[in-house]
């Protein structure tokens, strides 16, 4: 998001995301269709799942940086430049 500054781009995802979390952990409730719909007003369970869903989004970002690095690092090797 290069087009926003970054206060402007923090403050958006500090609202966004946590509200991105709740209302995908509430619609996963109805994934068990009747059987499992009480759950989305079930404040243990929409903790739990927002948690998972906030540990699996960290552990990608982990991941995709350091693909990142590696794959600079390849494009660096590959063009003979050492410095960054």
């Amino acid at each position: 998001m290069d087009s926003l500054p970054d206060g402007a781009y923090w403050t958006y995802t500090m609202f966004y995301f946590p509200g991105l979390l709740l209302a995908s952990a509430s619609m996963a409730a109805y994934i068990g269709g009747d059987k499992t719909a009480y759950l989305h007003d079930s404040k243990p369970f929409l903790l739990v799942v927002c948690l998972a869903l906030l540990a699996v989004a960290v552990i990608l970002n982990i991941i995709r940086a350091q693909y990142r690095q590696v794959a600079a690092e390849r494009g660096r090797a590959a063009s003979g430049r050492t410095s960054r």
